[in-house]
């Protein structure tokens, strides 16, 4: 089976108003996401089932699928579903189209998205045809799939990368919290660094108080946002 690629169908030259992006920071828990009904949104892993009328969803963690109510995923509508495969790890492969995890000989089953985007790096924004980065987080990736579609204005929310008293404002995630404290700092540097680095006309701005990315981005009360 040939995955399709994610293929957007605006004209790249135009630029779009605003989109928000929900990641699974626990300061989502201060935030009322019924505000978000009427906007544009890129949900990230278990946000689709939290925000309303999601209009797009990705995720490079192909473990949630494992984790989820798969019924429930495939029945809530969104403009694309799309999963973000990284091809620079040498223990990905990719054949006859598929992509197959040789540490365990697995070969993902990607029948539930309608894109598919091969990363090949993950540091830095990427804006050509050829080029997508990871961040290594799909948080990264949604704010990267938001600057290639051109939006003018992107609002960050769960971006927190710390750890108060939960690591996400959802459950179904239980990794050791010291270990997931290092991947958050990795995480946290990689986007600061392409964050700095951006020199593009999308604006980014914070939706989440205690976000670590305060310190680079200007922060915008959701209520404030949404109602002028």
């Amino acid at each position: 089976m040939q995955y399709p690629k994610y293929k957007e169908q605006t004209p790249s030259n135009v630029m779009k108003n605003r989109v928000f992006i929900v990641a699974g920071g626990p300061s989502v828990n201060d935030i009322d996401l019924n505000l978000l009904t009427n906007e544009n949104t890129i949900v990230i892993n278990n946000g689709i089932f939290y925000v309303p009328n999601p209009t797009h969803f990705i995720t490079m963690d192909y473990s949630f699928l494992s984790k989820i109510d798969l019924d429930r995923f495939d029945k809530i509508p969104c403009n694309s579903k799309i999963f973000v495969a990284n091809t620079y790890p040498d223990y990905i492969e990719k054949k006859d189209g598929k992509y197959i995890d040789k540490r365990t000989n697995m070969c993902y089953t990607l029948n539930r998205f309608n894109g598919i985007i091969e990363s090949n790096t993950y540091r830095y924004f990427k804006f050509d045809e050829m080029g997508f980065s990871s961040g290594k987080n799909s948080g990264f990736c949604a704010l990267q799939f938001a600057l290639q579609l051109r939006y003018k204005e992107i609002y960050l929310l769960g971006y927190d990368y710390k750890i108060n008293n939960k690591s996400h404002f959802h459950g179904g995630y239980g990794e050791e919290r010291r270990k997931f404290e290092i991947k958050l700092q990795e995480y946290f540097n990689y986007i600061r660094e392409a964050i700095e680095n951006y020199k593009g006309e999308s604006k980014i701005f914070s939706c989440s108080k205690t976000s670590k990315l305060n310190c680079i981005l200007e922060y915008k009360k959701l209520e404030k946002v949404i109602n002028g």
